[in-house]
């Protein structure tokens, strides 16, 4: 079972970008959680590039896992409990401590923010401090979102997808696809080297 899972997740593509995974732990995420060990399953296992991955309520916790199998994703947080306040941008903000460039970002979360510094903030803070574009943002929203993040990121003008997780953790390798995508730096690339069409000679 876990080959065919495995062979199902890399079918779906490698993921070429440097990527931050960050995981909701404040009061009532303990969904989130969950559903961030099973993404960390399903990215580390198609990463061709940097995963750095945090848990926050209103401080971050950096987690590491020894692999990309579920039980060594399930130790990697087994110290982490749901509780306390909520900063959506504190997790940012250790990336950018620690100088770490990202060019997408996954947050697992109920889009809840009641401590700061804001995810809004933090994300232009990130980009100015390391001088870096910003980051493409994938919300994947537990089932209890309230949509207040979305909103923030669509009135800030940050490009964003969001993803709600009904309870088919299966449904989760669907992400690979979205963080797979080319950036718009490759797919500019791609466009340039295609041969431009030579009209005939008549």
């Amino acid at each position: 079972m876990d080959e065919v899972a495995n062979t199902q997740i890399r079918s779906k593509g490698r993921i070429k970008r440097p990527t931050a995974l960050l995981i909701d732990k404040s009061q009532s995420m303990t969904e989130a959680i969950e559903v961030g060990k099973q993404i960390g399953t399903v990215v580390s296992a198609v990463m061709d590039a940097p995963l750095y991955v945090y848990a926050f309520d209103s401080m971050p916790y950096p987690v590491k896992a020894t692999g990309t199998e579920l039980a060594q994703w399930e130790a990697a947080l087994k110290g982490i409990r749901a509780g306390g306040n909520t900063s959506c941008g504190c997790a940012v903000k250790a990336l950018e401590v620690q100088k770490q460039k990202v060019e997408q970002i996954i947050i697992v979360t109920d889009e809840d923010e009641n401590a700061a510094p804001s995810f809004v903030d933090a994300l232009r803070s990130y980009t100015r401090s390391l001088q870096c574009d910003m980051p493409h943002v994938v919300v994947v929203k537990t089932r209890s979102a309230n949509g207040k993040l979305t909103n923030s990121l669509t009135a800030a003008g940050i490009q964003h997808d969001g993803w709600s997780f009904t309870g088919d953790y299966y449904s989760l390798v669907n992400l690979v696809p979205l963080l797979s995508r080319p950036s718009r730096l490759d797919l500019l690339m791609e466009i340039m080297s295609y041969p431009v069409p030579q009209r005939k000679a008549s």
